[in-house]
């Protein structure tokens, strides 16, 4: 689901902000893994001048991937990105420790490994929905923009998203 949305150059947020918008040079998203729940974040560098419809076309493809089916080009093309960059993953010592830290870490099986194409390969794109409709939630997004205040509030007040809260370099409120 991730590789689709925004884990590859060819994902849906990059080919939106960057290819069609001409917002900025790069978006992407991921997921921080933790026993627990864990971030899902989505984020690039854009102008000021654009930052709240930057906001806005990211919240449009978070909601679109919960919703539409993924083509089977697009699942095709993310299914062969995992697969082929899986093997960097294992490249160097220091690699290979962590992803055998990571079975444990995560209680996976031994054959984790093993079965990783496989498994990738069985992905259809109602696995990548039933995914997108669990994780992430844009509803329960927390955005946060680093940038000129002034410029950018009146711009975010008006998308409706919530309450604007404005803090200092340490995460302090400073409304």
């Amino acid at each position: 689901m991730n590789m689709i949305l925004g884990g590859q150059f060819s994902s849906r947020i990059n080919l939106n902000l960057r290819e069609a918008k001409g917002y900025t040079y790069g978006v992407r998203s991921g997921f921080t893994w933790r026993r627990e729940v864990g971030p899902f974040i989505a984020s690039s560098g854009v102008k000021i001048a654009i930052t709240d419809s930057a906001v806005i076309e990211i919240m449009r493809e978070l909601h679109r991937i919960r919703k539409e089916d993924v083509a089977p080009a697009e699942l095709e093309l993310a299914k062969n990105g995992i697969i082929r960059g899986q093997p960097q993953g294992l490249e160097t010592p220091m690699q290979i420790v962590q992803q055998l830290s990571m079975l444990v870490f995560f209680g996976l099986p031994d054959t984790y490994f093993d079965n990783f194409v496989q498994n990738i390969e069985q992905v259809a794109a109602a696995d990548v929905r039933r995914v997108a409709e669990k994780y992430p939630r844009p509803d329960a997004a927390n955005i946060v923009i680093v940038g000129d205040v002034s410029a950018i509030r009146p711009g975010l007040d008006a998308l409706g998203y919530g309450t604007v809260t404005i803090v200092d370099v340490d995460g302090k409120s400073i409304q």
